[in-house]
């Protein structure tokens, strides 16, 4: 039963920190994101502080369950602005293009969003030795 907590925390961590993290970069968005040529602001075209990219990930998080994510998948398709409940709810929009370049990417948030994971685990493992 520890374990199932410990991997349940994990991943709950994970989430957070990365999407949070990077979605209120100068970036605007998650390496996958920038693969995609696609980026998340406010619905006044500005960068999402963290607090709201923090809302923002509870909402797709708890909207996310049961019949309610296809719900959102709907309102993707027929509204103008494409955007999910959780957008909705966190006053964001997910854009295609680059967003205007404020700055560089900080080293903080890359070493916070993967060395936390990585820290955690290695926690993990050495307590269980």
């Amino acid at each position: 039963m520890p374990s199932c907590l410990v991997v349940f925390a994990y991943v709950l961590s994970l989430g957070p920190i990365y999407f949070v993290l990077f979605e209120a970069s100068p970036r605007q968005a998650t390496f996958g994101k920038q693969l995609m040529n696609i980026y998340v602001t406010s619905n006044d075209r500005r960068r999402i502080s963290i607090s709201r990219a923090v809302g923002r990930w509870v909402a797709k998080f708890l909207l996310g369950w049961f019949v309610i994510g296809l719900v959102s998948v709907i309102t993707i398709a027929s509204l103008k602005e494409r955007q999910g409940l959780h957008d909705l709810a966190a006053q964001t929009l997910v854009l295609r293009g680059r967003p205007v370049p404020e700055g560089a990417l900080e080293v903080w948030r890359i070493a916070v969003a993967l060395g936390f994971p990585f820290v955690w685990m290695l926690g993990t493992f050495l307590a269980t030795l």
